[in-house]
């Protein structure tokens, strides 16, 4: 059930790159930390977040004055490649 989150997430680029991205997480995920805070019912508003040294998922629904399910922030990172350092290292000095 954890790669489910893993899976959409890192397979919003286009096919090929998911595809690698994935793989690459799924092979190298050590010890994946998964925590909810929230409702268990379905379409109700909970936070979740999945965080592992490859991956940080971030799921956070909003009430901003209204039913906080219609309105979600989301995060997407990999926090040993912030910012795409490893794609930018041969320019940066």
């Amino acid at each position: 059930m954890l790669l489910e989150p893993i899976e959409h997430h890192a397979g919003l680029a286009n096919t090929n790159t998911a595809a690698a991205r994935i793989e690459t997480i799924t092979a190298d995920l050590k010890e994946p930390l998964f925590v909810w805070y929230g409702p268990k019912e379905a379409d109700s508003a909970a936070y979740f977040r999945v965080a592992d040294p490859m991956i940080a998922i971030e799921y956070s629904p909003q009430r901003m004055g209204g039913n906080a399910a219609n309105h979600i922030h989301g995060i997407y990172r990999d926090p040993a490649n912030d910012y795409g350092a490893r794609g930018l290292a041969g320019f940066i000095a």
